[in-house]
């Protein structure tokens, strides 16, 4: 990662995201706006145990309610 990076959108699959976010250790880069595709599989609160040991000091995730919607359970669509 070039060394003027300070900010880093990260739209990939949750699986993926500690070892990206463990990457960034000693970057330039300060935050990172999270938007992980969380598969149902995944509990919420795993992934979150996940990612707090997974980031390293100084760096700021952004964007957490991009995946915690993904956990609610769909709603049908009105018509009409």
């Amino acid at each position: 990662m070039p060394d003027s990076v300070e900010l880093v959108v990260y739209a990939a699959p949750a699986q993926s995201a500690p070892d990206f976010l463990r990457t960034l250790a000693g970057s330039s880069v300060r935050a990172v706006i999270l938007i992980p595709g969380l598969p149902a599989s995944m509990q919420y609160a795993e992934f979150a145990q996940q990612l707090r040991q997974a980031v390293p000091p100084r760096l700021r995730l952004l964007g957490r309610t991009a995946w915690v919607s993904t956990l609610r359970p769909a709603r049908p669509m009105r018509r009409g």
